[in-house]
């Protein structure tokens, strides 16, 4: 049984588009590819498709982009943040958001560490120091052996 495609309007676009942004963050470009993957998906299956669909979907992009729905430079932000924190290279991480869709990406993560924030690198070595200076105490002394009944 072959599925049926809705038709692809404006109105399909932005539905579409507000739908996946409530659910996911999001790039301006990966809604682009969002939504241009709706419209492929419609294709395959007959479905009416609106003339000037790019046009359409550009549109829907914009207004998203204008609203603040959609601001690239903090998505990058966050996105290196994340990245960041599970221990992935700088280099790994630019690759990663420069598959997202994010020009610019290489400066997001020096930026994430000039702000000092809960992303700023830990300093091991003044660590290392603090610790290495601080006496531990004693270990407790042993518990008395345990004696076992004589028979």
């Amino acid at each position: 049984m072959k599925r049926v495609a809705r038709p692809i309007t404006a109105k399909y676009l932005q539905n579409a588009a507000a739908f996946y942004l409530e659910r996911y963050p999001s790039s301006a470009e990966g809604l682009r590819r969002v939504l241009n993957r709706r419209v492929a998906k419609a294709k395959m299956l007959d479905a009416p498709i609106m003339d000037n669909v790019q046009q359409a979907i550009e549109v829907v992009v914009a207004k998203f982009v204008d609203a603040g729905v959609i601001d690239d430079k903090a998505f990058a932000q966050t996105k290196a943040r994340s990245l960041h924190r599970r221990g992935t290279s700088n280099r790994v991480t630019r690759q990663k958001l420069k598959m997202a869709g994010v020009d610019g990406a290489s400066s997001a993560r020096p930026r994430l560490w000039r702000d000092g924030g809960a992303s700023a690198p830990i300093v091991w070595p003044r660590i290392a120091r603090t610790i290495a200076s601080k006496t531990l105490p004693p270990w407790p002394a042993p518990a008395s052996p345990m004696t076992l009944p004589k028979r």
